[in-house]
């Protein structure tokens, strides 16, 4: 399977992750590390969630210091990974289960969005919207005990009365090969393809058409220390300048650390073949 240091021939065909290429990895260890839970962006900042236990925030960063720009404190269950689009950020409340909306120009206060049909296993760990279709989309978690993941269920946003409108005719059923498992974040390309991080052992991340459902071979490993509490957290796509390189997936992996702040390992990766 391959790994963070793969490096091998781009096809110009069909999604190969064996191709991905770790172009930077990044340690923080700062205010919004602790319990952070995924990352969006929008080419002019990074959004980062912090699950913090008496302190939830949703953070606005600098695009090139990772500096706090602003906060937007929340109160909620489990506060998961945010997704970008059109100037509106939307993060996964996993425990209600609900999602947040925030309208980022002025970062001010959440919409509180409830779902018409509450999802599987009543449960929401991550969103993602379809910049193709504005179609917001999750998952069950797939924990051990409970059912493997194997489809992701698709929602239409009603902005007026603040709910998430079920639209199964637009579900992908994923052709998983074998199970998938622990699913954390997933973000969808303008190509097409879905990318979901998966904190299993291996962790991995694993990618599906989103027309047909297809995953492309092989799932690409992602080193992590599961002795140190290190665990794969939220994913976005964003193809953007990185370390003098251009990096198209960024991925945060969580350095859980007890009694003490929790590290935040932010990897970006070249996926040229997940490009338009």
């Amino acid at each position: 399977m391959p790994n963070d240091t793969s490096m091998k021939a781009v096809s110009n065909g069909a999604p190969n992750p064996s191709t991905w290429e770790l172009v930077k990895r990044t340690e923080f260890n700062c205010e919004w590390t602790e319990e952070c839970q995924g990352i969006a962006g929008d080419g002019y900042h990074w959004y980062v969630t912090s699950d913090r236990s008496g302190q939830q925030r949703i953070y606005k960063l600098d695009s090139e210091t990772w500096a706090v720009e602003a906060t937007l404190d929340v109160r909620c269950g489990h506060l998961g990974p945010p997704s970008h689009q059109d100037g509106y950020l939307y993060v996964a409340v996993e425990e209600s289960p609900q999602v947040f909306g925030v309208e980022l120009a002025s970062f001010l206060s959440c919409d509180v969005f409830s779902f018409d049909e509450a999802p599987e296993s009543k449960s929401c760990p991550w969103v993602a919207i379809d910049p193709n279709t504005g179609l917001l989309y999750s998952s069950n978690f797939g924990d051990k005990g409970g059912p493997s993941v194997s489809r992701v269920r698709a929602y239409s946003i009603d902005a007026n009365r603040r709910r998430l409108v079920r639209a199964p005719a637009s579900d992908v059923l994923l052709g998983v090969r074998g199970e998938m498992r622990r699913v954390q974040g997933g973000t969808i390309t303008p190509s097409g393809f879905l990318v979901l991080s998966c904190d299993t052992m291996p962790a991995t991340l694993r990618c599906f058409s989103m027309q047909d459902g297809r995953e492309f071979p092989e799932p690409y490993a992602v080193a992590k220390n599961p002795h140190a509490g290190e665990e794969l957290e939220g994913i976005a796509f964003l193809t953007s300048e990185c370390n003098g390189r251009t990096a198209d997936l960024h991925l945060v992996e969580l350095d859980n650390n007890w009694p003490g702040r929790d590290h935040a390992i932010i990897k970006q990766y070249a996926a040229p073949d997940l490009r338009r």
